[in-house]
């Protein structure tokens, strides 16, 4: 393999992010499409029978919940990297 008056280099390919196409996980925050086949409604009407039947509640993870666990905003960061009118002024 090695050969004398050759110059050689060590190298490498390092593959990342490789993952099977139906272990893709999507944005929890994200819309979701159009229906998507009917299945948002039929998740919706299972929820609601669930909810109707059961003591306990069923709601989806990207619902608001009480006002009691809202966030609590009394020492929020200032946003000057993402709000125009939170940044700083020179005079």
């Amino acid at each position: 393999m090695y050969r004398p008056g050759y110059d050689y280099a060590k190298a490498g390919v390092m593959l990342s992010d490789l993952v099977n196409e139906a272990a893709i996980q999507e944005d929890l925050f994200a819309s979701p499409s159009p229906d998507q086949d009917g299945r948002a409604a039929r998740l919706l009407s299972v929820m609601d029978e669930i909810n109707q039947k059961m003591q306990a509640r069923v709601c989806s993870a990207r619902q608001a919940g009480s006002a009691a666990y809202a966030m609590r905003r009394e020492h929020l960061s200032p946003a000057y990297t993402t709000d125009w009118d939170q940044l700083p002024t020179v005079r």
